[in-house]
């Protein structure tokens, strides 16, 4: 009975292990999209900040344009 249990069991979780890693073009094409959108976003706000700390303190928080 055992014997027959543990190849199942290891099946099984070799089968979900796969399932949990595969991705399709499309997603890993949209993540990187997002990653590099969520860059961009973050850099912005740094350069912002810097930039908003030089400023002096009437001027601050108006957009520099970019």
């Amino acid at each position: 009975m055992a014997s027959s249990f543990i190849p199942r069991v290891a099946s099984r979780i070799t089968v979900v292990t796969k399932n949990l890693f595969k991705k399709t073009k499309e997603q890993r094409k949209d993540d990187k999209q997002f990653s590099g959108k969520l860059k961009i976003l973050l850099w912005t706000l740094g350069d912002t900040y810097d930039r908003d700390a030089e400023m002096p303190s009437e001027k601050r928080g108006e957009p520099w344009g970019i």
